[in-house]
């Protein structure tokens, strides 16, 4: 078994691989085995996204489940928000999701969390990757466990809808887009509570992906969200990944909203209701969110990129809110767990409570703040993305502030940018940002320049 198994799919906070080369039932069997030994769990809940190998796997991980005598609350095919809220709300000692996310059809995977939402670290992780590759199995239960089948849409939609106001909300006409994954069942059921007008893209489920990867943050990706919202003439178009934690905003111009800026325009919400919070966000793309935060009167603190970190410094200082600029949205009722569906609705209640549109919503934002789009550069090795983090150190670092929260990041009066190699995959991400558009053009020249021969050299 252990030949079999490629060490790669155990990622820091999540399995994700290939179906059914690297990730197929057998190896899940192993995987719910090892999971349910560390978490030493006697009652789960289990959901899976829309992806075709999905079935098979869910059957395979709830199986191995029931042999070890672990009771199992199947939720059937849900956004990951869904399995949130399910393991939150009704006390489970884990919780499930069969998932690989925005990834192309062909992979897989899963995303685990303990009682109370909380997402399996780094450390527990390895466990299961060392569970796995030993070759180790559970033990056959005295007692088969019990099978429970449970639809969560009514009661997730009554907790998601109560964190946002949505008493005084003026009808709109909305373009969603769906991305063939699971949030189309859940803005139908919204759209017969709330008065949308609903311009469906992309909302009836397909596993196939047939337009492309399923994620909203592909540039490629918002071509057809752009283009539709100015024919249809919406009031602004949602654009949801296939597992629906992420959603991203285009105006009514159909242009898109940058994470970073939704993330402060949300931190600024929170804080209009509870003055002098804490607000945690990540330094990719910085001053936005950490300038609109400060002149807010609350506190920003920085957090690596990825769930289980944003969660984590979030629980530990009891921030209110907390984004990421790849359109993670976390919110301290909701389990400080993600939530899109919370964020769209707040954009939608800021229009209904000013009367601004939603590209009047968001130009204090694009007008005084200069960010490039993520570029990711192929690496050789995987090793080479801290030679460069090196280099570049040596290169900049000398007159700037530096910062390793997540990578390298060179922070400069006028303009700053990070420098962050991938764990898993080899690649490293550069955004830069400037205090003005020209400065903006002639460093992000300069930089993917300079990181593009480092990356390409011998």
């Amino acid at each position: 078994m252990t030949g079999m198994i490629e060490p790669s799919i155990f990622r820091p906070y999540n399995i994700r691989g290939t179906y059914p080369n690297q990730l197929n039932e057998e190896i899940t069997n192993k995987i719910a085995q090892a999971f349910l030994h560390l978490f030493q769990a006697k009652s789960i809940v289990l959901g899976r996204d829309v992806r075709l190998s999905s079935p098979a796997l869910h059957k395979a991980f709830l199986e191995a489940a029931l042999v070890a005598g672990v009771d199992v609350t199947d939720i059937g095919t849900v956004s990951t928000d869904m399995l949130y809220f399910a393991t939150g709300k009704y006390g489970f000692d884990a919780g499930f999701i069969v998932s690989a996310s925005h990834n192309p059809p062909q992979w897989n995977g899963f995303k685990a969390m303990r009682k109370g939402v909380v997402p399996a670290t780094i450390e527990e992780m390895l466990k299961v990757r060392e569970f796995v590759l030993s070759g180790r199995s559970l033990p056959r239960a005295n007692r088969r466990g019990e099978l429970v089948k449970k639809d969560v849409l009514e009661p997730y939609l009554d907790h998601a809808l109560s964190l946002a106001d949505t008493k005084d909300l003026k009808p709109i006409r909305l373009l969603v887009n769906g991305n063939f994954g699971t949030v189309g069942r859940v803005l139908t059921e919204v759209a017969k509570r709330l008065p949308i007008d609903l311009v469906p893209l992309n909302l009836e489920p397909d596993g196939n992906f047939p337009k492309g990867p399923p994620d909203p943050l592909l540039p490629q990706m918002r071509v057809e969200v752009t283009e539709m919202a100015k024919k249809e003439k919406v009031d602004f178009a949602a654009a949801w990944d296939s597992d629906a934690d992420r959603s991203y905003i285009h105006d009514e111009n159909g242009e898109f909203v940058r994470g970073a800026f939704m993330t402060a325009f949300l931190a600024k919400h929170y804080l209009e209701k509870e003055p002098g919070g804490t607000i945690v966000s990540e330094p990719r793309v910085l001053w936005p969110v950490k300038e609109t935060v400060e002149a807010a009167g609350g506190k920003f603190l920085l957090s690596p990129p990825g769930y289980p970190f944003v969660r984590a410094k979030m629980i530990e200082c009891d921030a209110i809110f907390g984004g990421e600029n790849s359109a993670h949205y976390f919110f301290r009722k909701n389990w400080y767990a993600e939530n899109g569906l919370v964020a769209f609705l707040t954009v939608w209640q800021s229009m209904s409570k000013t009367g601004q549109k939603v590209s009047e919503i968001f130009a204090p934002w694009r007008e005084h703040y200069f960010v490039t789009e993520e570029t990711n550069f192929p690496l050789p090795k995987i090793a080479r993305g801290k030679e460069i983090l090196k280099k570049a150190e040596d290169q900049y670092g000398t007159d700037a502030e530096l910062d390793y929260t997540a990578g390298l990041s060179v922070n400069f009066p006028d303009w700053r940018f990070n420098l962050r190699p991938s764990d898993n995959e080899p690649l490293i991400r550069l955004n830069v940002e400037a205090r003005n558009q020209k400065l903006l053009d002639e460093k992000t020249a300069e930089l993917t320049k300079f990181v593009r021969g480092l990356s390409t050299s011998s």
